[in-house]
């Protein structure tokens, strides 16, 4: 995953789920980038015994992107990428 991003872009972990910041990306490159990181993950073919789903392990992802201001929250931008990731899982666009 960090091979699909620059030295000043951020990820940061929460449990099963984390962030990639990344400055200077607008939503089309960010996109990009997603898919990168998916198609990766998904060429590594690491088993997952435990799921019901798919054999091998996969991962979801919701994109959210914006110009921040002074006055921006960036509790919002997390939020809103958090909405975007359980559309896709409630579509079942899990690849």
């Amino acid at each position: 995953m960090l091979q699909c991003v620059q030295r000043n872009q951020l990820k940061v972990q929460f449990q099963k789920e984390f962030v990639l910041l990344l400055p200077g990306v607008d939503g089309i490159e960010a996109s990009t980038i997603a898919q990168q990181i998916q198609h990766r993950i998904t060429a590594l073919q690491i088993p997952h015994a435990a799921s019901e789903v798919r054999d091998t392990i996969s991962i979801s992802l919701g994109i959210t992107a914006q110009i921040p201001q002074a006055q921006t929250d960036p509790e919002i931008l997390i939020s809103q990428a958090d909405q975007a990731l359980y559309q896709i899982k409630a579509r079942g666009h899990i690849s």
